[in-house]
């Protein structure tokens, strides 16, 4: 059996991040909406598509999510994105647990 090797870097030398944008409360679309606890509505629009979103603020600050497909990603996160197009960001150590706050449902 083939052993995988890895190495351990800093996430900012294998991710970029920023903000989430602003949305109108109460906003419908056919993309969903995530904040930092998760699906908080639909947008007529998307801005993000597969990749994590952090919790930014509030008791879900620090959650981590990935989010699949196209949707958007509110003020109240951040948005993780691989800098390197062949890494596969739901290979993180984060993703592989299930049992996380604020997960998207």
């Amino acid at each position: 059996m083939a052993v995988e090797t890895y190495s351990v870097k800093p996430l900012g030398d294998v991710l970029r991040f920023k903000n989430g944008k602003s949305i109108k409360p109460e906003t419908e679309g056919e993309f969903p909406a995530y904040g930092s606890n998760g699906l908080i509505g639909g947008s007529p629009e998307y801005r993000e598509e597969n990749t994590i979103i952090l919790g930014r603020v509030g008791a879900y600050c620090g959650s981590v999510a990935f989010c699949p497909g196209k949707f958007w990603a509110s003020d109240n996160t951040i948005v993780a994105y691989p800098k390197d197009d062949a890494f596969d960001i739901r290979s993180l150590p984060a993703m592989e647990s299930e049992a996380k706050a604020g997960s998207p449902q």
